[in-house]
């Protein structure tokens, strides 16, 4: 916030984009609308968080098949990707702005040879506001101390330039643990073959998937590519 601007009102339009996408899906934790003033109201956790720019605890699963044989028409390819880990405590990353974030994507893109700029659709590791806000800002997905702003202006909506985990994600559809993150993958999977309902999107050919583990110590990138 310090360095690039960002401010408590923009972390909280990332908390109402994810709740507006969870509204859609049937099987999310959280379905009822908040605004940001909303947000700005509840109950404080750790200065600037509050209790809505967090995760909640989760009960569920998801579940995915990988194989190099297809098993139906609805299909998707990996064509790249990519890892970095900088650190394992947070005491000892050497920045905390820059994580391993970019370099992860920058890799798997370049295993899949696309730019940034083609990724039709987004799926970010969501934990807390302000991790998503840092993961998208250090992958180039929004400018620095801009990620907020691109949410409030529809950016990352459904039906927005680049929509952004649509089932909720962390946020609102629920995090129980690795099968939280897991999650991302799978409604990546329904939007690039067409199977998202009402929050389908209009174009879900190529898609950028980021993950994080341990305090935002260990990053991994997929790179999907609809048959």
């Amino acid at each position: 916030m310090h360095e690039h601007g960002t401010s408590e009102p923009d972390l909280a339009e990332l908390a109402v984009l994810m709740r507006r996408h969870a509204i859609m899906h049937p099987g999310a934790q959280f379905r009822e609308a908040i605004s940001a003033q909303d947000v700005l109201a509840s109950k404080p956790i750790a200065s600037p968080l509050k209790l809505l720019d967090c995760c909640p605890v989760s009960d569920g699963g998801a579940a995915f098949v990988v194989t190099r044989d297809p098993t139906s028409d609805s299909r998707v390819r990996i064509i790249g990707t990519g890892q970095a880990h900088t650190h394992q405590h947070v005491s000892a990353a050497p920045s905390l702005t820059e994580f391993g974030a970019k370099a992860s994507v920058e890799r798997a893109c370049s295993a899949a040879g696309i730019a940034l700029d083609n990724v039709r659709y987004a799926a970010i590791y969501d934990s807390f506001t302000i991790t998503l806000t840092i993961l998208l800002e250090e992958i180039g997905l929004a400018p620095r101390g801009q990620a907020g702003r691109r949410a409030r202006e529809g950016y990352f909506n459904f039906d927005g330039p680049l929509p952004l985990n649509t089932h909720g994600g962390l946020l609102s559809y629920g995090h129980c643990g690795c099968g939280g993150a897991m999650a991302h993958l799978v409604e990546t999977h329904h939007q690039m073959t067409g199977r998202a309902g009402p929050r389908q999107v209009k174009d879900a050919s190529l898609a950028l998937l980021h993950g994080d583990g341990g305090v935002l110590s260990s990053h991994v990138s997929l790179v999907l590519e609809a048959e």
